[in-house]
């Protein structure tokens, strides 16, 4: 046994015989099964259904329309008849040679009374207006009508100001012969002496007070009849120096737009302040300059303002006299509200 253990030991254990490999066994191939051919059934048609005849609706009789019955027409109330009242039509307007083209309403006054006051349309840019208009006044006794009169007058419109009185004419109702309910007449409109602005002539500004953001707007919007000045007999070309002053010492000045040529300068500068204080407009106050720009470059006489003379000058503030102060007044009173006036210029 030591020895077939010392032999395996040196030699190993004997090959295994080789077993030959089992073949499997190779089966006939058989026959497709091919499935038995079915015989074609003929299909089944569904049976022909007869054709209904459609049923028509019967046809319903149309009914005749009922309408409203017919009212007679009654006779239309019309107002009386009243009689024709005279129209008053406004005399033919002569042209004014020396006056520019302007803008022309016409009033119409009733006297003695003055309560009876009626006013045309504004015609503009006009010599020859042709208001074709037509004013009725009631409550006039026939037996007064001989005491009473037409007072026309012609006006020039001004947007800001005042309108000017440039012609006018009376018409006395005695004498004239009502009955036919119209009469025509012309009469000869009588030129009314138009003041014109003595001395340093006149400006048109509009001032805005925001109590909210504490500002200060001012408008210089225009300038009429203006001076020449001594040492210069030409055009003038003028111009508008705005300065703010808190108390006496100057805090902001601006400069308006050079006019050429022209005594009658339309500017329409806007100009907003910042005010200094708290306190309002009330140590404030605005003074304009009214300024030459040719005389400057001309090389004129010079002034307290350097080589730019004065023509005029105006201060508006608490303090200020007659219109300036007026205006300053109605600002504080009204903020918020643009305000427009006419101002005199002041020599300076």
């Amino acid at each position: 046994m030591a020895e077939l253990s010392q032999l395996l030991r040196q030699y190993g254990p004997p090959p295994a015989p080789s077993l030959p490999q089992a073949t499997p066994p190779a089966f006939p191939s058989l026959p497709q099964a091919t499935p038995p051919a079915f015989p074609s059934l003929p299909q089944a048609t569904p049976p022909a259904f007869p054709s209904l005849p459609q049923a028509t609706p019967p046809a319903v009789p149309s009914l005749p329309q009922a309408y409203p019955p017919a009212f007679p027409s009654l006779p239309q109330a019309y107002p009386p008849a009243f009689p024709a009242l005279p129209q008053a039509t406004p005399p033919a307007f002569p042209s004014f040679p020396s006056l520019h083209q302007l803008n022309r309403p016409d009033t119409l006054t009733l006297l003695p009374e003055k309560k009876h006051r009626v006013k045309t349309r504004v015609l503009r840019k006009t010599l020859e207006p042709a208001f074709d208009e037509t004013f009725s006044f009631y409550g006039v006794a026939a037996a007064r009508v001989p005491e009473l009169a037409l007072h026309f007058n012609v006006l020039s419109f001004d947007r800001f100001s005042r309108d000017r009185v440039i012609g006018e004419t009376l018409v006395p109702l005695a004498g004239l012969d009502l009955s036919e309910g119209r009469v025509l007449m012309s009469r000869e409109i009588v030129k009314r002496n138009v003041k014109k602005c003595v001395g340093r002539g006149e400006l048109l500004l509009s001032l805005c007070y925001q109590s909210t953001s504490n500002t200060l707007t001012v408008v210089v919007l225009k300038a009429r009849q203006l001076p020449r000045t001594e040492n210069n007999n030409g055009p003038i070309d003028p111009y508008v120096k705005v300065n703010l002053y808190q108390g006496k010492k100057r805090v902001s000045k601006k400069k308006a737009h050079v006019k050429k040529c022209t005594p009658n300068p339309v500017f329409n500068d806007v100009f907003v302040f910042d005010l200094p204080s708290d306190g309002g407009l009330r140590d404030t106050s605005v003074e304009l300059l009214l300024l030459d720009s040719e005389r400057a470059r001309g090389g004129g006489g010079g002034d307290s303002h350097g080589s730019k003379p004065v023509l005029g000058r105006l201060v508006l503030g608490t303090d200020a006299p007659g219109t300036p102060g007026q205006h300053w007044r109605e600002i504080c009173e009204h903020p918020r509200r643009q305000i427009a006036k006419w101002h005199a210029m002041l020599e300076d």
